[in-house]
């Protein structure tokens, strides 16, 4: 995880930064990398998200297609 990369959300559409922040300001986000074993649903519950919300943040299409080694930006949402 790093949190001194950036995230530019001016890539994401409206309705993205909507599903990502809740409709509040923009989340803090993390860089996750996928370790051997992990799922998206675990993912998601150690930073307290969402795997809809993993999946539109990295414009991935299934939550089966992570991997070891993967990078994932994933929101913090408390």
């Amino acid at each position: 995880m790093d949190r001194n990369e950036s995230f530019d959300f001016s890539k994401l559409s409206h309705e993205e930064l909507a599903a990502i922040s809740g409709g509040g300001n923009a989340p803090q986000l993390v860089r996750h990398t996928v370790q051997q074993g992990e799922t998206l649903d675990r993912i998601a519950e150690m930073y307290h998200s969402t795997v809809v919300v993993i999946l539109i943040l990295n414009k991935l299409s299934d939550a089966s297609a992570i991997y070891p080694g993967m990078n994932l930006w994933v929101p913090i949402i408390w």
